[in-house]
């Protein structure tokens, strides 16, 4: 499977990432998360993910997810990278 190249990345403040989950929170009735496989090395981490979801508009909706990223000492995740795909 080849993959088109990325032109660009978005990111976000955590006021932005809460404005942009907002409107999502009102129209999805059900929701499922599954965490197929995750892989930890010290503070790094990379996860494959599923999110299936009913919308009011769009339906039954299913997102597969690649996320890498870093945690600080205390546990908090200091950053993600990830690559979605509607499955």
């Amino acid at each position: 499977m080849e993959l088109p190249a990325a032109e660009s990345a978005t990111t976000l403040t955590r006021d932005q990432l809460v404005g942009h989950a907002a409107p999502a929170r009102k129209n999805v009735t059900s929701i499922e998360m599954r965490i197929d496989d995750l892989f930890v090395n010290g503070h790094e981490f990379a996860a494959r993910c599923c999110l299936i979801t009913e919308h009011r508009k769009r339906g039954h909706v299913v997102i597969d997810w690649i996320l890498i990223g870093d945690v600080a000492d205390d546990g908090r995740v200091r950053r993600i990278h990830q690559l979605g795909r509607t499955a």
